[in-house]
């Protein structure tokens, strides 16, 4: 009895996922190799290794967004003269906020379209067109403002999110 195409379909995309997991381990070290055929490599170290290839063309170029820059975002809010902020150091008085960027600064644009243009080589890499990869960008916002005084600074981060194998392989970077 032939199987259904529900088990073709099942099997193929089985056979994808193995053929991207073979192809990303050969860019392992020795062990990360030896550990994969033996079936012991971590799922995490597998996806470090496709997202070290996949981002090769951005990760040198820009600044990675870390939940340290949302921390230094609250001290480089500028305060008025006479906000409690400036004696108490009151991190309370600091309300943080975020949503879709819709403006962005000139050097911001300029990282943005270094992005795009990397995301576009990325979207040719034989991982993601030859199986049911893809790849999306968003920009988030992030403001931190003073309760008292209304003083502000905001922060820019570009979400960049391969999908490959079944997963989905981030990385964010400060525009």
């Amino acid at each position: 009895m032939p199987p259904t195409e529900n088990v073709v379909a099942t099997m193929q995309a089985h056979n994808l996922r193995t053929w991207l997991e073979t192809e990303a381990v050969k860019h392992g070290t020795d062990e990360q190799i030896d550990a994969y055929n033996r079936g012991i490599l971590p799922d995490a170290e597998l996806a470090t290794i496709a997202r070290t290839v996949l981002f090769a063309d951005i990760s040198t170029t820009l600044v990675r967004w870390s939940g340290s820059l949302r921390h230094k975002l609250r001290y480089r809010v500028r305060h008025t003269a006479s906000c409690s902020f400036n004696k108490s150091h009151n991190l309370a008085l600091i309300a943080f906020e975020a949503a879709d960027a819709a403006e962005l600064e000139l050097h911001e644009r300029e990282n943005l379209r270094n992005i795009e243009a990397a995301v576009r080589k990325m979207s040719t890499h034989p991982w993601i067109t030859r199986g049911d990869g893809s790849v999306a960008i968003t920009t988030t916002a992030h403001w931190a403002e003073c309760t008292e005084c209304k003083g502000e600074e905001r922060a820019i981060q570009c979400r960049v999110v391969v999908t490959w194998a079944g997963r989905e392989l981030v990385r964010e970077f400060q525009l």
